[in-house]
């Protein structure tokens, strides 16, 4: 019989997931300093470029961790048993990979008409930015309301109940 202490693959794998999706929002954080670089000052550039490097190192240290300390170390099977989508976790993550993608789209119909009224002469980079950042941290939002709060589907069942 298993350890009672020791996790099973699937809450593993849903550890793994929570710590992607904050991931995912630091460097949707990270997207949102780049753009705003695009609208301050010089002076307020080097902080913004002090401020994208403490968000990445976590994500790096993270990355690397994962992958060449933890993932290289497992059996064949064991890789398996870990990316299979076993867990509730990866459901959400999956859900809220739908819905911000959706979002996204919609974002971008209303980034259009706005950007063209009041956003001259900002270079394209800027607007890439600004979308990859409404991208990813709605992508957090929503992962984060699926999982901790039960999502939408079970407010849905205790509304109608």
């Amino acid at each position: 019989m298993a350890d009672s202490n020791r996790m099973s693959m699937a809450e593993a794998n849903d550890r793994k997931m929570q710590a992607v999706a904050l991931i995912v929002f630091l460097v949707g954080l990270k997207y949102a300093i780049s753009a705003t670089a695009h609208l301050v000052d010089d002076v307020w550039k080097s902080y913004l470029d002090t401020a994208e490097l403490v968000l990445m190192l976590p994500a790096l240290i993270f990355v690397l961790g994962f992958l060449f300390w933890k993932f290289a170390r497992l059996t064949r099977q064991q890789r398996k048993e870990l990316l299979s989508p076993e867990g509730y976790v990866f459901e959400s993550f999956q859900k809220a990979c739908v819905r911000s993608w959706a979002a996204t789209f919609i974002f971008l119909n209303f980034w259009e008409v706005f950007a063209k009224k009041l956003l001259l002469g900002l270079p394209t980079e800027f607007f890439i930015q600004v979308t990859i950042f409404f991208t990813l941290t709605v992508f957090s939002g929503v992962f984060f309301f699926l999982n901790r709060l039960g999502g939408i589907d079970e407010l849905e069942e205790d509304s109608v109940g």
